[in-house]
């Protein structure tokens, strides 16, 4: 997946799967949960359940979510797996756990969800739970030795 230029005419620089489909979702879940409304939610339910699927199927074998790149496409080194699409897609299994409970989806769809989300967060800490410049942290992909931060140790900036 790729930013759409506008009108859908084209798509912008080609970056490939940034986790395009777990942002969709974690911002569709959001959105109905602040909306309120049962009826918009009903309708955006299958494009969250689809975008949900997609991602899910990017499963690494370590479990975290592989992506092309991440939302700021190839700016920074990303790796096969980064923290940010794992991370997201974590809090959209748990948001649209409760979501579809709310909208009176099956209950083993609910359970799946809930333990996707479970099975998610024990992949996140195996894969990038370590040790960076010192600091017991969240490394952004495997094989990451710096903290990926602008800090340049003034906190007055």
């Amino acid at each position: 997946m790729s930013s759409i230029i506008a009108e859908g005419e084209d798509y912008l620089n080609g970056a490939g799967d940034r986790g395009d489909a777990a942002m969709f979702a974690y911002g569709a879940a959001k959105f109905c949960f602040a909306y309120g409304g049962r009826t918009v939610a009903r309708k955006l339910w299958p494009g969250i359940a689809w975008a949900i699927e997609f991602s899910l199927r990017q499963k690494t074998t370590e479990g975290v979510i592989r992506s092309d790149s991440d939302e700021l496409e190839n700016r920074f080194e990303s790796g096969e797996a980064n923290l940010f699409t794992s991370c997201l897609l974590y809090d959209t299994l748990h948001n649209a756990s409760l979501l579809a409970k709310e909208l009176g989806e099956n209950q083993d769809v609910v359970r799946k969800l809930s333990e996707e989300a479970v099975l998610l967060k024990l992949a996140i800490e195996a894969y990038f739970g370590e040790r960076v410049e010192g600091y017991e942290t969240y490394r952004y992909y495997k094989g990451n030795e710096v903290l990926r931060t602008a800090y340049d140790g003034d906190l007055r900036a």
